[in-house]
């Protein structure tokens, strides 16, 4: 048998005309800032702008809530002020209703004439227009469970009539 050789094989080299330069691998990151240092310097400042930007955007969020707060209280101040000042007002107008009873009245102008004569507390709870005026105002009273007295108060801010005879004479 023929022994066998082996084929001879062809070398080729590629001349240095056609040889290219080995391709270089560049990160994004050095095509953009070149160095490390200036990659450093770059997201030193990326870090500072969007500190920047987030406080900005918290103090107009804080300002924004802090006005929306303000409004709100502003708008609930005035309503409770509303509100009491028609409370007022329909309080005011039960003492003028009160005041125009001429019972009630002729109570009153007689524990004045008696408090502008010097009298004391216990005279005053022991004259009769005392025990009139309580006897008259009791009705109102019971039926409304927010009103807790009625008084008559002279110009002094002394009360000189009332349901309770434990706040007559007391200054208002």
């Amino acid at each position: 048998p023929a022994a066998m050789t082996p084929e001879p094989t062809i070398e080729r080299r590629h001349s240095d005309a056609d040889a290219r330069p080995p391709r270089v691998r560049r990160s994004i990151a050095r095509i953009f800032f070149g160095t490390t240092e200036q990659r450093v310097e770059a997201v030193a400042i990326a870090v500072l702008i969007l500190a920047g930007v987030g406080w900005w955007t918290w103090t107009g969020v804080k300002h924004s809530v802090e006005d929306a707060r303000r409004s709100y209280v502003r708008a609930v101040l005035d309503a409770k002020v509303a509100a009491l000042e028609v409370w007022v007002s329909a309080k005011r107008a039960e003492a003028e209703r009160w005041a125009a009873v001429p019972d009630v009245s002729g109570a009153v102008r007689t524990l004045v004439a008696a408090a502008r004569a010097g009298a004391t507390r216990e005279a005053l709870v022991s004259l009769p227009a005392q025990a009139q005026f309580a006897r008259l105002l009791a009705p109102a009273v019971a039926t409304d469970p927010e009103r807790v007295a009625a008084n008559a108060v002279d110009r002094h801010g002394r009360i000189i009539a009332a349901r309770a005879a434990t706040q007559v004479g007391l200054t208002i």
